[in-house]
């Protein structure tokens, strides 16, 4: 759902769209609610050691995303690099998140 985003443009979604283009955690399996929990405990993580995420998060809500949401198209970053590791065996380099970061709120295609 949350790629849906690239499609539209930023302002309209911003500008139309007060609430969140995530799911709420009420439309979410015991699964699901799970993961995102340890996503976003993930993205507290990094947000408390890596000044690029937290610069990441600011950027966002500058743009006018909410701070939730925020923090959840980077806990798509987190589990894109979670299953790149489970996938491939291979640790996403630091480049490439720099990248991911950078394209936010786009999130990545590759």
């Amino acid at each position: 759902m949350a790629s849906s985003w690239k499609h539209r443009s930023r302002s309209k979604v911003l500008s139309s769209e007060p609430r969140s283009i995530f799911p709420p955690d009420s439309a979410l399996s015991e699964e699901q609610l799970a993961s995102r929990r340890g996503f976003l405990a993930t993205v507290e993580n990094r947000l408390a050691e890596d000044p690029e995420t937290k610069a990441t998060l600011d950027r966002l809500v500058d743009e006018g995303i909410s701070e939730s949401d925020a923090k959840l198209f980077l806990s798509h970053l987190v589990a894109r690099e979670v299953f790149s590791v489970m996938k491939d065996s291979v640790k996403v380099e630091r480049g490439t998140y720099l990248k991911w970061l950078a394209e936010l709120p786009n999130l990545p295609q590759d």
